[in-house]
């Protein structure tokens, strides 16, 4: 598949989808469904899990949908949330760039938080 448009900043214009719908279940098994359907199309493509990631972009729905995979005997390298900007921010400036790291150090160093994001960047 190719996109028309001129690609934005950090996107490539070439890239794969796969697709699977089911109409008419309100409950999360039905995606549940369609998640191991990609998994189990991905396999067949001779992918193992190493080759490739599944994104969840819901919290409850996340945390029901791996309780069920592991009843269906799917085990995981890594499952965790994280935030995935969508959009960049270029920091020039030394000083923003000092408070940014500042401010980032002083919230991994706290306790009570436990993970930390940003859509910050430099021009390295």
């Amino acid at each position: 598949m190719y996109r028309y448009e001129a690609p934005q900043r950090g996107r490539l214009r070439e890239f794969w989808q796969l697709n699977v719908d089911i109409f008419g279940c309100d409950g999360y098994e039905a995606d549940l469904d369609c998640i191991s359907s990609a998994i189990e199309i991905m396999r067949a493509f001779g992918a193992d899990e190493t080759m490739f990631t599944v994104h969840i972009n819901n919290r409850r729905f996340f945390n029901d949908v791996i309780a069920a995979l592991e009843a269906k005997g799917y085990t995981f390298a890594s499952a965790d949330i994280s935030l995935i900007p969508q959009t960049y921010v270029k920091l020039t400036s030394e000083e923003d760039i000092k408070n940014m790291e500042k401010l980032l150090d002083m919230l991994e160093d706290n306790e009570d938080v436990q993970n930390t994001y940003h859509n910050w960047e430099t021009e390295d």
